[in-house]
């Protein structure tokens, strides 16, 4: 009797575990079926695909030392049936908006698709605010890339500290989402560009280069050791006096061979956040890489960049004398200076000989003169 009332707990205990494991099934069948049903935004946009279902959203990965990097936005710009001569890598801050729409207005992805050229925009996470960056929810971005079909982002916050990551992982996307692109010409998202310059120098003059990175070079550059500058670099970040001879992350041309060898080795490096002194100083350095330096092609002066873009106004027409400078954030005067560039490109321009020079017939007035004092002031750009 005894024998068999415990037969009988045994068989309910049983039961009841089969039950159990067939609701934890049947739950589990269930939730899979619903995460691959794509859903809508309210923008009527349709959710990426789930990362592990499509080859430009591989599962969790090593970026430098984040062990579970993810790209969160990943759209196809590449077709592996194109032959394209270069891919621009422009970083920019999520809340930068206007600056990425001034350059998609002024220098159209059409435009770039008929040189040879393709461009996407490189950006972390913004769910929060910083001093002169605001939040930026995900769903702007999402809409935004999915007019545009042109934001490469990561699963890493937006900081100035993170450069870094972000600057690795444009590289890495490069080699494995963009292996057919000859150069890479990496920018900032305020510097004014002149791509129609630039790829004539790589079309032709550097076509050939494999073991070379071209751009503005920085050379004995100290760390900054104050407290008072938020680029401060401490000695266990970095003890050396100088950094090695760098190329200035405004915006640096390279060939492929070159970008693949660097996102080879980039992650046997201590992290270091400040980009352009790892990637074009201390990596390039060890490998071997010679930087070459274009500086008499960059300007540091917004004001030339003003004084370039105002010659579509005059009827003689000039090339700019440089292919970069900054804008100082200002998405006008990146849309005036990239109208120039395109102008010249399309209606050809004059070169600037000797006393031409923007350097010596450019002048500037303060930005914000005050008003009422009828007096004014002349600043030279040497």
């Amino acid at each position: 009797m005894r024998t068999t009332r415990a037969y009988i707990c045994t068989m309910h205990r049983i039961r009841k575990l089969l039950l159990i494991l067939l609701a934890i099934t049947f739950l589990t069948i269930l939730s899979h079926i619903w995460y691959r049903i794509p859903t809508l935004q309210p923008s009527g946009l349709r959710e990426p695909t789930p990362i592990s279902l499509h080859p430009h959203y591989p599962p969790p990965t090593r970026l430098l030392n984040i062990t579970n990097f993810e790209f969160i936005a990943n759209p196809s710009v590449c077709d592996p049936k194109d032959k394209i001569l270069g891919v621009i890598l422009v970083h920019s801050h999520p809340s930068n908006i206007d600056l990425r729409q001034a350059a998609r207005d002024h220098i159209s992805k059409r435009l770039l698709n008929e040189i040879g050229i393709r461009r996407v925009f490189l950006i972390g996470e913004a769910i929060r605010a910083q001093p002169k960056y605001p939040a930026v929810k995900q769903e702007i971005i999402s809409k935004e890339n999915g007019e545009h079909q042109d934001l490469i982002q990561g699963n890493f916050v937006e900081h100035y500290r993170n450069l870094t990551y972000k600057h690795i992982m444009g590289l890495t996307w490069t080699v494995h989402y963009c292996p057919q692109a000859e150069f890479i010409i990496k920018v900032d998202d305020d510097i004014a560009v002149d791509i129609f310059q630039i790829r004539q120098l790589i079309k032709y003059k550097y076509r050939n280069i494999r073991n070379q990175m071209l751009g503005l070079i920085q050379v004995e550059q100290s760390p900054l050791r104050s407290n008072a500058s938020k680029w401060m670099v401490t000695e266990e970040e970095f003890s050396g006096k100088t950094y090695p001879s760098f190329l200035s992350g405004w915006c640096y041309i390279a060939p492929k061979e070159t970008i693949q060898r660097i996102v080879s080795v980039a992650h046997k490096f201590p992290y270091f956040w400040i980009d352009d002194v790892l990637v074009t100083g201390i990596i390039a350095e060890e490998l071997g890489i010679e930087r070459e330096g274009l500086n008499n092609k960059y300007t540091i002066h917004s004001a030339h960049m003003r004084c370039c873009a105002d010659e579509h106004y005059y009827p003689l027409r000039y090339y700019c004398d440089y292919f970069a400078g900054p804008t100082g954030g200002d998405h006008m005067l990146l849309a005036s200076a990239l109208d120039q560039f395109h102008n010249c490109y399309r209606k050809g321009c004059k070169s600037r000989t000797g006393q031409q020079t923007i350097a010596r017939t450019c002048v500037a007035t303060p930005k914000d003169m005050p008003t009422g004092r009828g007096v004014g002031e002349v600043i030279a750009i040497a």
